[in-house]
Order: C-alpha cells, then sequence, then structure tokens
C-alpha cells in the first residue's frame, strides 16, 4: 500500500472516503414534498358523530381543540397527534390523519 497524500496511509483525506459532514448524513432536498412518513399527523373530527360531549377539549395538553356549534375543532397547528382526544372520545368522533 502506498501512502495518501497527506504522508499518511490509509486516510483517505483528499479522497472524499472517510471525510464527515457537519451534522452527518444526507442533505434533504427541499424541492421535494416530505413524504406521509416525515408529516406530522393531527387529530380530525368527524362532525356528524360528533356528539359535543367536550371530553376532548379537557384532554388536549396542547389547547388545540374548541367546542364551535356543539363540535369540536382541532387546530392543526396546535396538535401534536398526541392521541389523547382519540383516546377519550365516547363518540370515536376523532382520528388521526
Amino acid at each position: 500500500m502506498g501512502q495518501g497524500p497527506g504522508g499518511g496511509r490509509g486516510t483517505g483525506q483528499g479522497r472524499g472516503i472517510g471525510i464527515s459532514r457537519p451534522g452527518g448524513g444526507v442533505t434533504p432536498d427541499k424541492s421535494q414534498p416530505a413524504s406521509s412518513a416525515q408529516r406530522r399527523a393531527t387529530a380530525v373530527v368527524d362532525a356528524e358523530s360528533c356528539m359535543g360531549c367536550g371530553a376532548c377539549v379537557s384532554a388536549c395538553s396542547q389547547d388545540a381543540i374548541e367546542m364551535n356549534a356543539g363540535i369540536a375543532h382541532i387546530d392543526e397547528s396546535k396538535c401534536t397527534g398526541c392521541r389523547a382526544c382519540i383516546d377519550v372520545c365516547p363518540a370515536e368522533a376523532i382520528s388521526l390523519k
């Protein structure tokens, strides 16, 4: 085996081998839409099934749910997809999308 460009043996320096970048990994291509696995799941209410009991409002730690005309409405920008509302909904009117 010969010596590498810096005089060291097998370092791979200058050849793109064994050189790590800050942060590591591959830089994502931001021009492509995020895959469904990368998107955060949020809760949605089936308005026809909602009983208007408000159990989901009390269960939500993010203040993402409010009652409007007797139907639960979820602010997707606040929802973290924790499923707390789903677990307490007696009508099973809430699901993740």
